[in-house]
């Protein structure tokens, strides 16, 4: 991994806090070496990562990686720099239904049934509240652009300053207005009231949900 962020020349923010941005991440993110921090960090802020779907909150450092997920790997990669496809999820792997649970500020992703995890969200800030009901998500987007609501100023796709992160799943609108998830470059907004009414979440927490859900994909958000 050091490798490829070293070979990528991935940026980082010398602002960023290189163990707190880890640990917040992994449960074993304390353990990263000082000398990879700056290269993990990298391949974190461009989605580009790999966990066993076994444990995916851990980064298991002694672990030789196989073949699989090398290639994985590799291939994700590629597709950040937009050479390939992005991997399709497979179908059984949809999410069903989203529950949004205001107060507490998180989101719970069902199959079926099911309760397949549950992410920290922001939620909107007093004045701007989130929209609550019941909605089915209307658009997804990978890249987005975002259009300042006030001035019309846009902010392009791969900016670090784009307040969607990399991607957006919209699932209300008035016409004019929207809500829906999105990543977010300030990390320390996920778990306030601080938004405009949309639900913002880690990049790495949006990037597995988009993967996952679709237009059929029940969205219930309460107080």
């Amino acid at each position: 991994m050091v490798s490829l962020a070293n070979g990528l020349q991935l940026p980082i923010d010398p602002q960023t806090d290189r163990r707190h941005l880890l640990k917040s991440r992994f449960s074993d993110g304390d353990r990263v070496p000082a000398y990879a921090q700056d290269a993990l960090s990298a391949l974190l802020k461009q989605n580009i990562w790999l966990t066993t779907p076994a444990h995916p909150d851990q980064l298991d450092l002694h672990r030789p990686i196989n073949k699989g997920e090398l290639a994985v790997l590799l291939y994700e990669v590629l597709a950040a720099q937009k050479q390939v496809p992005p991997i399709p999820p497979p179908q059984a792997a949809q999410v069903t239904k989203l529950e949004v649970s205001l107060s507490e500020r998180r989101v719970t992703a069902f199959k079926g049934s099911i309760k397949h995890r549950t992410y920290p969200i922001a939620v909107g800030r007093q004045g701007w509240e989130t929209p609550k009901g019941t909605f089915k998500v209307k658009q997804k987007f990978a890249r987005p652009d975002w259009k300042n609501p006030f001035t019309g100023d846009v902010i392009k796709a791969g900016d670090p300053d784009n307040p969607l992160g990399q991607y957006w799943i919209g699932f209300w609108t008035n016409g004019k207005d929207w809500s829906g998830f999105h990543g977010t470059p300030n990390r320390n907004s996920v778990g306030q009231a601080v938004s405009h009414g949309c639900l913002r979440m880690y990049n790495e927490d949006i990037k597995e949900l988009f993967a996952l859900v679709s237009t059929e994909t029940i969205v219930e958000v309460s107080r």
